[in-house]
């Protein structure tokens, strides 16, 4: 069995009680991060070419784009908010292990 399998398997059979209380503490300030980081960068030159590339391409408007709750769909949403979420480069600062 190779390793893709393995872990796909392991996901698949894993439930939220497996799961340590650490790791998901630390994946909830993750997101809550990432979310304050796209907050900030919300208004860096970056983050509003990637908005403007977003509407401009058209398409099924299927997630929304985080601060200015355009849709766009999934993966020109997908690539706004990580292109906003990195604009300033302070995402995961902190060593939170």
């Amino acid at each position: 069995m190779d390793v893709t399998t393995q872990i796909i398997r392991h996901i698949l059979n894993s439930s939220l009680e497996t799961i340590p209380e650490k790791a998901i503490e630390r994946a909830k300030l993750s997101i809550v991060d990432t979310i304050a980081c796209a907050i900030g960068g919300s208004n860096d030159p970056i983050a509003h070419f990637a908005r403007q590339l977003g509407a401009l391409s058209g398409g099924k408007p299927e997630c929304t784009v985080w601060i200015s709750g355009k849709k766009l769909p999934s993966s020109l949403a997908v690539l706004v908010n990580a292109t906003t979420a990195r604009a300033l480069d302070f995402d995961d600062l902190r060593d939170w292990y």
